[in-house]
């Protein structure tokens, strides 16, 4: 008798043991995931495309759209919810959560949309790109900037900037790049210029059972 009564002490002992390893380890916490980034810009609810836009912006309200640049080019989800990392404004390290998916902000910034000529502000062809490094929105000499679409991930190297008159980087304002063949430059007016995200997926680890961590606790201790 005295020798199944120390059995069912064991017992109880190695399952209050196990419960509370349980509980103490029991935190799922969401982390960023390694899929794939997505480069989005906010679509802008109101006002003409052509005025000036701030760098980063006011986090938009709940229900406000986003137009996806890469990789699926033109798809477009709601915004469901924002949680800002303090300094309210659209920044690193903030979360968003669009059509039901929640993600990760790694770098905020503008988009400019270009219209590419052999000549300045002559007609061409559509080109958007984002800085590559931080920027102040003034004179874009020496700026390297990446180009999402319609080739992802090409550089290019500002190297003259035909001013609007306003001192800053803003619509209707022409940088050129030039041929390292020593043929004629390419010439970018800005067209638009819009807030831009660069996301990536946060994934929540999925918890095992209860039950499977119960077995798994009273494993290890025997």
């Amino acid at each position: 008798m005295k020798k199944w009564l120390l059995v069912l002490s064991a017992l109880v002992v190695t399952t209050c043991v196990a419960l509370a390893l349980i509980a103490a380890s029991d935190t799922t916490t969401a982390v960023a995931g390694t899929a794939q980034q997505k480069h989005v810009e906010l679509i802008m609810p109101v006002g003409p495309k052509g005025g000036a836009t701030p760098l980063v912006g006011p986090i938009p309200p709940n229900g406000s759209g986003w137009h996806e640049l890469y990789p699926a080019f033109c798809a477009t989800s709601v915004q469901d919810d924002y949680e800002d990392n303090g300094d309210g404004v659209v920044s690193a390290c903030d979360r968003i959560k669009l059509s039901g998916v929640l993600y990760h902000i790694v770098w905020a910034g503008p988009t400019y949309w270009t219209t590419c000529s052999p000549t300045p502000g002559g007609p061409g062809t559509t080109v958007i790109f984002e800085p590559t490094n931080p920027t102040t929105g003034e004179n874009p000499i020496c700026e390297i900037w990446h180009e999402v679409y319609p080739e992802f991930c090409r550089q290019i190297h500002i190297d003259s900037w035909i001013d609007n008159g306003d001192g800053h980087l803003t619509v209707c304002d022409v940088v050129d790049v030039q041929d390292p063949t020593g043929l004629p430059p390419n010439y970018y007016h800005i067209d638009r210029i819009e807030c831009d995200i660069t996301i990536e997926e946060v994934i929540v680890p999925v918890a095992p059972s209860t039950w499977s961590k119960i077995k798994s606790a009273i494993g290890s201790i025997f």
